[in-house]
């Protein structure tokens, strides 16, 4: 039932009802038919009550979804801020050992970090961008084996995909 007929039943429902009881008012007479306009009055205005209160609790569960969906955005947001910071930092690191940046190791992706990341990359054969993708991670993941001893990995199916650029 939507609100148009919500109102519409509500009317009848009223005036059903309300015209049984002037009729019983005025000539103390009620019969069959008062009865049934007594009922069809009582059901026409309890479905309309029942119904705003359906829409008007239908209307607090989609606002309380909407925020939910927003703080589950905000949530998600806040992941993926501090996985690029962790990955970020994690570069730095490794360049900063290789000797490439000389910069803090603070998690930020300053001119500074993006210019060693394109020597990194220029001196290693990939195209120099500036940009943490998958070849730059995985030619550092193999430097880590020979260096750190850490567990590289090979790059099938996963070159070409851009796992962080600057913010500007």
């Amino acid at each position: 039932m939507d609100t148009p007929v919500l109102i519409v039943s509500l009317a009848f429902g009223s005036l059903s009802l309300g015209s049984t009881i002037l009729v019983f008012i005025k000539h103390r007479v009620f019969g069959l038919g008062g009865s049934i306009l007594s009922v069809v009055g009582v059901i026409l205005i309890g479905m309309s009550v029942w119904k705003s209160i359906d829409i008007q609790a239908g209307n607090k569960i989609k606002v309380r979804l909407e925020k939910a969906e927003k703080g589950i955005e905000k949530a998600e947001q806040k992941i993926n801020d501090l996985n690029n910071f962790k990955t970020t930092l994690i570069v730095q690191a490794k360049l900063k050992e290789l000797n490439v940046y000389t910069g803090p190791l603070d998690g930020t992706y300053n001119a500074n970090f993006k210019n060693a990341i394109a020597n990194y990359q220029s001196s290693h054969g990939i195209q120099p961008t500036g940009i943490i993708d998958d070849k730059t991670l995985f030619s550092l993941e193999d430097k880590e084996d020979k260096i750190g001893g850490g567990g590289g990995g090979g790059d099938a199916g996963r070159a070409g995909r851009v796992l962080l650029a600057p913010q500007d």
